[in-house]
């Protein structure tokens, strides 16, 4: 098992380059036009030609080489093509899946062409929910009273019958206070990994067990759970979106009001948390070409690293650094002719083998 150790987050000013796993950056302008302009809360999601924003009540599909835009999948609505909120995309069984959460079904799996494949079912809402094989899927649960016992159960959807069920037994200081904070699933090597916010441990998720894969030492900043309706999350560490790679694990850690784009080298068993004074959101410098911060927010099925710019970041990063833009290559200066109102920069990062 990998131990992550956070408990001594960098004081003094520390610049990590992107040059340090990646070889290489591509940009992908995306077409802006009035129906393919993307909401907020976008995520990112790059394959072999296309590229899937899942951004609030919307998803959109664009051309990963040119950028282009070519169709919009589901809708916003109660409708039979209709979803509440998006959520992510992935390879299942060598096809792309968009997930979207359904008005009464805690996940709806779109194809890229639109084409709804699969309404997942459950008698209770489960918090979050993933593929896991076959007709098998996971089900996240909060656990909002301390008479909740059930956080986790894998279940034949087909079937319609429960495989396994992951109880939690803890207690904690139960008021009226209501957290949003729960777990997150990702993939790694096609298998499904789970990490909870007041669990240090990330489990890779079977049929029948979890196993420990990977624990983030914070020491007295782990959040405690028996105060988890009454304590100030704010002094206590928050790690969110694992991207796992054969070398290396990113993530993001959030620790007073501080965002950290952070990664952990397996071949070492280093932590890399790049420190800047100035910047509440903290990622690592790109002296690959000379331009903007990466903050790495996806992996393609590729094992790139993905992340994005906003155009309006982009022209004040132009008018702030007029040197360093001069030097940039073309391919990169024409950015600073962007709109503010056009669509994110993707980011595509080559990662080192």
């Amino acid at each position: 098992m990998y131990e992550i150790d956070l408990t001594k987050l960098p004081v003094n000013e520390n610049r990590i380059e992107v040059s340090r796993f990646s070889s290489e950056i591509n940009y992908i302008i995306l077409e802006a036009r009035k129906e393919s302009l993307i909401g907020g809360g976008v995520q990112f999601f790059v394959f072999d030609s296309l590229i899937i924003s899942c951004a609030h009540r919307q998803i959109l599909v664009f051309n990963r080489h040119d950028g282009k835009f070519l169709r919009s999948v589901g809708e916003y609505s109660q409708g039979p093509q209709g979803f509440s909120n998006s959520l992510n995309a992935f390879i299942k069984n060598k096809e792309i899946v968009i997930n979207a959460v359904g008005w009464k079904n805690p996940l709806i799996e779109y194809s890229a062409e639109g084409i709804i494949l699969n309404k997942i079912e459950s008698e209770k809402m489960p918090r979050t929910a993933a593929w896991l094989a076959e007709n098998d899927y996971a089900f996240y649960y909060y656990k909002n009273s301390i008479h909740d016992s059930i956080r986790l159960q894998i279940v034949d959807t087909k079937g319609n019958r429960h495989i396994s069920t992951f109880y939690d037994f803890r207690e904690f200081n139960n008021t009226s206070r209501f957290t949003f904070f729960g777990a997150f699933f990702y993939y790694y090597n096609s298998a499904l990994y789970i990490k909870e916010y007041f669990n240090d441990t990330v489990f890779q998720v079977t049929k029948n067990h979890l196993f420990p894969y990977a624990a983030f030492k914070s020491g007295k900043y782990s959040p405690p759970f028996y105060e988890k309706d009454t304590f100030d999350f704010v002094e206590y560490h928050n790690i969110q979106n694992i991207l796992d790679t054969d070398n290396f694990i990113f993530f993001q850690l959030y620790f007073r009001k501080r965002g950290y784009f952070c990664y952990f080298d397996k071949r070492t068993n280093q932590v890399i948390i790049p420190n800047y004074k100035n910047l509440q959101i903290n990622g690592f410098e790109n002296d690959i070409d000379g331009f903007m911060p990466f903050h790495p927010v996806s992996l393609s099925n590729r094992n790139e690293l993905i992340g994005f710019l906003e155009p309006y970041q982009i022209k004040i990063w132009f008018k702030e650094n007029p040197d360093k833009a001069r030097k940039l290559p073309q391919h990169i200066q024409r950015l600073n002719n962007i709109d503010e109102m056009d669509n994110p920069v993707v980011m595509i990062v080559k990662l080192k083998e």
